[in-house]
């Protein structure tokens, strides 16, 4: 079956999808994002991460590291023009909104610049816990794999880590842990 035939069949009230992170030819993890139920910013994640509408973060480079040591530590990606960060939204015409907004935990995913910018695609991951703040801008949380995100916020490579393998996973498979 093809990728967009039954990407077409995903339940968007559940969507789980993955991104295997590695360097210098070599997998170093995966991580499993939960993607909050039908969102257009979780749904161009899907696509991003699918290459169903063409782009893709396949092969994508980190874009580091932000915040370093602070309760609001993120790992930035999405570069999946392979531009340095100058992407085009998938969903041009997105608001801004109170429904991206949640109360901060470590593993969150958000949109680094917001749902109404041109670089809505690019992403945070928080690797530390900002519990005692409200985050903007959030479509997704980390569900598997929080250690892989630590080991890369680590890592001295970070600007070397790439996305090696990404997509969705099938419902009614999960996590197996």
């Amino acid at each position: 079956m093809s990728t967009e035939v039954w990407v077409d069949l995903v339940d968007f009230s559940s969507t789980l999808v993955f991104l295997d992170l590695g360097w210098k030819g070599s997998t170093r993890g995966r991580i499993y994002i939960r993607l909050r139920p039908d969102t257009e910013l979780a749904r161009q994640f899907m696509w991003l991460s699918t290459g169903q509408k063409g782009p893709s973060f396949l092969h994508s480079c980190l874009l580091g590291k932000f915040n370093h040591g602070k309760y609001n530590e993120v790992l930035a990606g999405g570069d999946y023009e392979k531009n340095n960060g100058q992407e085009a939204t998938l969903l041009p015409g997105m608001d801004d909104c109170k429904e991206y907004k949640r109360a901060g935990k470590q593993g969150m995913v958000t949109s680094r610049y917001g749902s109404s910018s041109p670089s809505s695609a690019q992403f945070f991951i928080y690797t530390k816990d900002p519990s005692n703040y409200t985050l903007s801008n959030v479509f997704g949380q980390v569900e598997e794999g929080m250690e892989v995100v630590e080991r890369v916020a680590a890592s001295s490579y970070i600007n070397e880590m790439k996305v090696v393998d990404c997509g969705v996973v099938p419902l009614n498979i999960g996590v197996i842990i």
